[in-house]
C-alpha cells in the first residue's frame, strides 16, 4: 500500500490549472462531468479493500450502499479503466 502524503505546496500547484479551468462554469455545467467522471473513480478508491474509508457511499435515490463491484463495473463502463 502505498503511504505518500503531498504536501500543501504540492496540492495547490496542481490544484491552480484545475481550479483555473473551471471559471466560468455554472453548478449545472459540472454536475454532470463530477457525477460521470469523479464519482466513479471516488467510489472505487473509497471501497477499496487495503483502504480505510470513514465514508460510507450511499446512492441518495435508493440509499443503497455502493459496491466495490458496483464501482469497478462504473469505471469500465465509462471507459475510465480498461480492466477487464
Amino acid at each position: 500500500m502505498l503511504k505518500y502524503q503531498p504536501t500543501e505546496e504540492q496540492l495547490q500547484g496542481w490544484g491552480k490549472p484545475i481550479v483555473d479551468s473551471l471559471y466560468g462554469f455554472t453548478k449545472g455545467d459540472l454536475e454532470p462531468l463530477f457525477e460521470k467522471f469523479v464519482l466513479p473513480i471516488y467510489r472505487m478508491i473509497a471501497r477499496s479493500p487495503v483502504e480505510e474509508s470513514k465514508w460510507k457511499i450511499v446512492n441518495r435515490e435508493t440509499g443503497e450502499e455502493y459496491s466495490l463491484e458496483t464501482a469497478r463495473k462504473e469505471l469500465v463502463e465509462q471507459k475510465l479503466v480498461n480492466w477487464k
